[in-house]
């Protein structure tokens, strides 16, 4: 898997988790205010909002974890760029270097 292939997976599931945990804040939101609007079904709806503040935890648990991990995809992928670079900047430096080396050359057998 390619590094941008693995950030683009990441990122999606990370997006999902988001999706899913705005979802379900919603839900328990709307439990939480059904507990109020309805004081004899309170127990039920704040059971309902409990379980799932439970299960927005884990989502945003999840979520973090994916973000973790892409972040970690994009710290490669700047090493990786950083490697190109300096591996670029070696080449040119030794073509410098024995264009360098010819011209001194070329000056000592003039100075004879």
């Amino acid at each position: 898997m390619k590094i941008t292939e693995a950030k683009s997976a990441y990122y999606k599931q990370y997006q999902k988790f988001s999706f899913a945990a705005a979802d379900v804040a919603k839900q328990k939101e709307e439990a939480e205010k059904n507990a109020r609007l309805h004081p004899e079904k309170a127990d039920d709806f704040n059971k309902q909002a409990a379980t799932l503040e439970i299960s927005l935890e884990a989502l945003n648990k999840q979520k973090e974890e994916y973000m973790d991990h892409h972040e970690k995809i994009c710290e490669m992928e700047c090493a990786y760029a950083n490697m190109i670079a300096s591996q670029q900047q070696s080449e040119a430096m030794e073509e410098s270097a024995a264009e360098e080396l010819k011209i001194l050359e070329t000056a000592r057998r003039i100075m004879k």
